[in-house]
Order: structure tokens, then C-alpha cells, then sequence
């Protein structure tokens, strides 16, 4: 992003993470792209233990059985080695409260190039978990997501995960990619696996990629964090402005409370100009709806 415009987006505070994935484990599957797993480290560090393996799939599943029964005092993340993400894309998967196991996803329609190499899957129509994983032994039915590349599994689920793990080692394809299978061995034996959306976000692993929304990381996520779907004037009028006068709250550190505060003023204010029964005024009642309008979506 230009450092021209990064302060459109936010302070340091609002850009800061939780910690919530600190300290965790972490495995890299495959052989390493060009830009490596630094956006990851990010997350996690200081790194617990790490696991680099480069592989047939049964090795990986025993290495990755191995480090998940070591500890259940961390979380233990494990990514594709070939994975370009941002920073920004993995907060809500490594550093969002309520998140405990959990693999990104996301729409097919969102990649831009190499579709059929990523590892397809299906989500349940709710949205919420993993219902199963194509690998080279398995071919799941209606898929409707694929994986970029991305598994945080929660410090109470690791035991169960070591265990499903060195079940898959036994009757692990031979050609089989190992971050798929390890996602798959999760969902098969019963571990919940939370489907976190990508969102509007750049990434790409091997001959696969995504665009992702206009902009830098930090104004995707922001393009990220605006719903959709609300009609023609709200998708292209209201929400634009919203995100830009958002950007500009969290750089000054707005609170919530205070964007409502503002939104209904702007609100009493308009019905005062509409109770005087002048048509000026009235214009001017009605441009401050939309303002106030705007920024009442600036607070969801």
C-alpha cells in the first residue's frame, strides 16, 4: 500500500494483533515458494516448536502426529510451506476470539488462475464447519470451497488430532497432498473444523492465485469487514464512503459509542430541519440522513 494512503486504514492499535495464536506449533508442508511462511511467523511468534517437512504424505502425517501429542498448551498451526499470504489475511483464523479449530476457505469463484490445483472441499449450508476434503484418494461430492492452505487446530483438540493423523498415515496416498490429507484425517474422525473465509484477500500457493478486492492488504480487510448484498445505493453509494470515513475512525481511534453518538445527532438534527416546514431546509434534512446513514455503518 502507498504510504500515502495507509493512514486511511487504521492506527498501529487497530492493526495490532491479539496474540491469540502465540507461541503456537508450527508445521510447513511441501516444498517452500519463493516467498516462505513470514507472514505466519508473524502470528505465532515466538515459534513453539517447528516442523519443516518435505515429503511423501505418510511421512508428513507421522511428523505431524508426532508434534501435536508433544504439548496441549498451544495451539498448533500448520500451513502449506508454498502458501503466499498477508498478514491481514490469517487474523481471522490465527488471532480472531472464537476460532478454535479451523482451516480457511474460500469461494471458488475468488480464484483468479490455476482453480483445479488447489484441494476442493465441501462447507455444511450454514457456513460454519468442514464437511469433507478431496485429496488423491478421495473424491468429495458438491464441492463448494477450496483451501488455500492455511490449518489452525485448537490446544484441546491436538490429542485427537495426533491420533487422526497417525490413523491417515496407514492409508495415506502415496501422491497424495499432505496439508489436504491432514485436513481431511480432522474431519473424518469427527474433529470440528471451522470453515474461516478468506475474504477479499491476495494469495496464491504454486500455479494458484487470487487477485483479491483493490488495494494493499489493509484496505482488503477493511473491503472485508463491509457487508454486502444490501441493494444498489447501499452497495455502491453508502458502503464506499462508510469504508473510507472507517478507516479514518480507527486511525483516530474512535470508539463505537461515539460513531452512534454522531449517527443519531445527525439524525435529531435532520428531523428539527424537517419540523420547520421549509423546503431548504428539507434538502438539507435529507443530506444528512445519508450522512448520518453513513456513518451508522460505520460502527457494524
Amino acid at each position: 500500500m502507498s504510504p500515502h494512503t495507509e493512514w486511511l486504514v487504521g492506527n498501529d492499535r487497530a492493526r495490532a494483533a491479539l496474540g491469540l495464536s502465540a507461541g503456537s506449533d508450527l508445521a510447513m508442508l511441501g516444498r517452500p515458494g519463493e516467498s516462505g511462511p513470514p507472514t505466519v511467523l508473524d502470528l505465532v511468534s515466538p515459534v513453539g516448536e517447528r516442523v519443516d517437512f518435505d515429503g511423501p504424505a505418510a511421512g508428513a502425517m507421522v511428523a505431524l502426529a508426532d508434534l501435536a501429542s508433544a504439548t496441549d498448551s498451544f495451539p498448533l498451526v500448520v500451513a502449506a510451506a508454498d502458501l503466499s499470504i498477508s498478514f491481514p489475511a490469517v487474523l481471522d483464523l490465527l488471532d480472531k476470539p472464537g476460532v478454535a479449530t479451523g482451516v480457511q476457505v474460500v469461494l471458488p469463484e475468488s480464484v483468479d488462475h490455476g482453480l483445479a490445483h488447489l484441494t476442493a472441499a465441501r462447507v455444511g449450508g450454514d457456513g460454519k464447519l468442514v464437511e469433507s476434503v478431496g485429496t488423491a484418494g478421495y473424491v468429495v461430492t458438491r464441492p463448494n470451497r477450496v483451501l488455500p492452505g492455511l490449518l489452525r487446530v485448537a490446544p484441546g483438540h491436538r490429542a485427537a488430532a495426533a491420533a487422526a493423523w497417525r490413523e491417515a498415515a496407514v492409508v495415506a496416498p502415496a501422491d497424495a497432498d499432505p496439508f489436504a490429507l491432514a485436513v481431511l484425517a480432522l474431519v473424518r474422525s469427527g474433529i470440528p473444523v471451522q470453515a474461516v473465509p478468506l475474504g477479499p484477500f491476495a494469495f496464491s500457493r504454486g500455479d494458484s492465485s487470487a487477485d483479491g478486492a483493490a488495494g494493499g492488504p489493509w484496505r482488503q480487510r477493511l473491503r472485508g469487514a463491509s457487508r454486502g448484498g444490501d441493494g444498489f445505493f447501499s452497495t455502491y453509494a453508502v458502503r464506499p464512503l462508510s469504508r473510507k470515513v472507517t478507516g479514518i475512525g480507527l486511525r483516530l481511534g474512535w470508539s463505537p459509542n461515539a460513531v452512534t453518538a454522531a449517527s443519531v445527532a445527525l439524525g435529531v438534527l435532520a428531523a428539527g430541519l424537517v419540523a420547520t416546514g421549509s423546503r431548504g431546509l428539507w434538502v438539507v434534512a435529507s443530506v444528512l440522513v445519508q450522512v448520518s446513514l453513513v456513518i451508522d455503518c460505520v460502527d457494524g
